[in-house]
């Protein structure tokens, strides 16, 4: 699983935005989609553009399991 782009790179990212570079220019330069821009531009209008905690997901054998309930 893809791991959250930093609080840093965020920063970086919307201060090029405000500072007066273009949103398609500031994907090239960071290396980052277009998308994934207007998406911390609206969490950034918002007042928080920190990565969302990741839920912890079942990690188990599933067919153990199912033993056990038979």
């Amino acid at each position: 699983m893809a791991k959250a782009y930093s609080e840093d790179l965020r920063k970086k990212v919307i201060s090029y935005i405000t500072s007066g570079g273009r949103k398609r220019e500031a994907a090239k330069v960071f290396n980052v989609g277009e998308a994934t821009i207007y998406r911390w531009i609206c969490l950034h209008k918002q007042g928080d553009i920190k990565p969302k905690k990741r839920t912890s997901y079942y990690t188990g054998n599933k067919t153990e399991d199912m033993r056990r309930l038979m």
